[in-house]
């Protein structure tokens, strides 16, 4: 008895840790949309609009890349 409950134990601790860190990722992700936000309306104001929607995409590939596991 004693195996079976901390097995179920550590598969609810392991699906809350899992949930967390889903939870965190969007928290990062939406951030860092808000920062595209703001970054592409202030580089929209300084260069024109030229070249803008490249330069936003690059960072925003390279902002995914670091929140994957």
């Amino acid at each position: 008895m004693g195996e079976k409950v901390r097995k179920a134990l550590f598969q609810g601790w392991s699906r809350l840790v899992q949930e967390e860190r889903g939870a965190q990722t969007l928290e990062y992700l939406a951030l860092a949309l808000l920062i595209v936000a703001i970054l592409g309306v202030s580089a929209s104001f300084a260069q024109g609009g030229s070249g803008v929607g490249d330069a936003l995409a690059d960072w925003f590939k390279a902002a995914i890349e670091k929140l994957k596991p």
